[in-house]
């Protein structure tokens, strides 16, 4: 809560993006495995541009993550990145 009403106070809360994410799922307590359930990432984004209240539409990686934030950012990918923006994350 401290954070958040920092971020609000300096005027930055409103063009902040928030990603909540794990390097992989998991069943139980298990770690790591090859299912669907275990490869898939938990993955979560909010702020400005993005749609409220969607679950993606596919199956998504890790690999996905630095790609949206350099899209966030303006910044083109290096060409050996294998990872892709989500489009339908956004308004």
């Amino acid at each position: 809560g401290e954070f958040l009403a920092k971020l609000k106070t300096e005027g930055l809360y409103e063009n902040t993006h928030f990603m909540f994410l794990s390097d992989h799922g998991g069943i139980g307590k298990g770690h790591g495995g090859v299912s669907t359930t275990e490869m898939e990432v938990p993955w979560s984004i909010t702020g400005p541009g993005i749609k409220s209240g969607e679950k993606l539409a596919g199956p998504n990686n890790t690999v996905n993550t630095a790609a949206t934030i350099a899209y966030l950012f303006g910044c083109k990918p290096p060409i050996s990145w294998t990872g892709e923006v989500s489009m339908s994350i956004f308004k």
